[in-house]
């Protein structure tokens, strides 16, 4: 038997929209073993029910179209990869290299990626962004600069962030935009496979 990749809807508990996390479910026949991969939707279960007919009604029908490539991508991955294995799946995908909370640690990861594409200017990019990222938060108190991590980041961090790179440090507007394009860029790959992400969405 194949590995089967699937839609599931978890609906365990309900997110502060209402909605509920959508995954992908990839069930290994050899070892008898499930595991579930968050997507970057939520969905009520009506959405859900119409994404999965035959012929969604027309609102529905990007919206299933989306999501089938996004499913897409995981047929691909498993597929390729023989014999199967989740680690190897999980390599693939992204989702064991790095503390998917820490943005240091996630501008590093797309910085590397970047080098490893020769998109060396980019690479460079990402470092200067993440080191004025770490510049800025080292200005809160102990308490709140151990770590810096997506879930901290809000309008608020934002525009004291800009803030503090141009009327402290001197940066121009357009260095202090190209730092905040690569975090944005960041956040968006990284939201991905994190709808509670996505709902924090600053920018």
């Amino acid at each position: 038997m194949k590995t089967s990749v699937s839609l599931y809807l978890d609906q365990r508990r309900a997110l502060s929209n209402g909605r509920f996390p959508l995954k992908v479910r990839v069930y290994d026949p050899r070892t008898r073993r499930t595991k579930y991969y968050l997507l970057n939707r939520s969905l009520t279960e009506q959405e859900f029910a119409e994404i999965n007919s035959v012929k969604p009604k027309k609102p529905f029908r990007d919206l299933k179209i989306e999501i089938s490539s996004l499913l897409a991508h995981y047929f691909e991955k498993v597929k390729a990869i023989t014999p199967f294995s989740f680690q190897r799946l999980e390599q693939e995908l992204n989702l064991s290299k790095i503390d998917n909370n820490d943005v240091p640690a996630f501008l590093d990861y797309m910085a590397k990626e970047d080098e490893r594409k020769g998109k060396l200017k980019n690479a460079k990019l990402y470092t200067s962004a993440k080191n004025s990222f770490l510049k800025y938060q080292r200005t809160f108190p102990s308490s709140k600069s151990s770590k810096l991590s997506f879930l901290i980041i809000d309008r608020e961090w934002l525009e004291g962030y800009e803030g503090f790179m141009v009327n402290v440090l001197g940066l121009s507007w357009s260095t202090v935009g190209v730092y905040l394009r690569q975090l944005r860029t960041a956040w968006n790959k990284l939201s991905q496979n994190n709808p509670e992400l996505k709902e924090l969405y600053p920018f």
